[in-house]
């Protein structure tokens, strides 16, 4: 069980919950690199979740709670019911987007930040329901005609990638054990939460 608390009761404030998995992957990226690249770790990471609020904020969607885990922040809106798939489409990709234009601006200025940037579009544009590529697939395939044939592919995609992962690490070292690592414990997560 994973332990969390909440920050915020406050009803005009959002609901902020912690999990004990976000706590411990800070504390690793502190015992692992050096301040320097944690903080540039934490400066991508928030410039992705400032393109998220900037998105909403265009829209007029308000923020009911945010989840911190090891996996990354999910923000919850408040939702009628009836949003446009284009405005959630739109929402989820600007994360990726900010993460895309900080890559491009700060290429050649600040190298390391930049691939660290460039990092977090590609990571959360995979295709897991907790990142945001994963949710603007589900957006999609929801309700289609070809809903379960395209869930399977998605299931066959997300396996391959593991697969991938494995080899890659395997042929290039250990450096990408953190990656490999993290999408098999999204492929675990994804099958729990779609297990009856």
């Amino acid at each position: 069980m994973i332990f969390s608390f909440r920050i915020f009761k406050a009803d005009k404030f959002p609901k902020i919950r912690v999990d004990f998995t976000f706590l411990l992957l800070i504390a690793l990226l502190f015992l692992l690199r050096d301040r320097k690249n944690v903080l540039d770790i934490l400066l991508v990471c928030g410039l992705h979740e400032w393109g998220h609020l900037a998105a909403m904020a265009a829209f007029g969607v308000k923020l009911r709670a945010v989840h911190l885990s090891g996996f990354g922040i999910r923000m919850i809106t408040k939702k009628s019911g009836t949003e446009p798939l284009l405005k959630s489409i739109v929402i989820l990709l600007s994360g990726p987007a900010v993460n895309l234009l900080l890559f491009l601006l700060m290429g050649r200025k600040v190298p390391e930040t930049a691939m660290l940037s460039l990092g977090a579009c590609l990571y959360n544009l995979l295709p897991f329901s907790q990142l945001d590529g994963g949710a603007v697939l589900e957006l999609l395939i929801s309700g289609s005609v070809h809903e379960y044939a395209l869930r399977m592919a998605l299931r066959l995609l997300r396996m391959a990638l593991f697969a991938l992962s494995a080899v890659l690490v395997y042929c290039y070292g250990y450096a990408l054990l953190p990656l490999s690592g993290a999408i098999f414990a999204l492929c675990i997560s994804e099958r729990q939460s779609h297990s009856p």
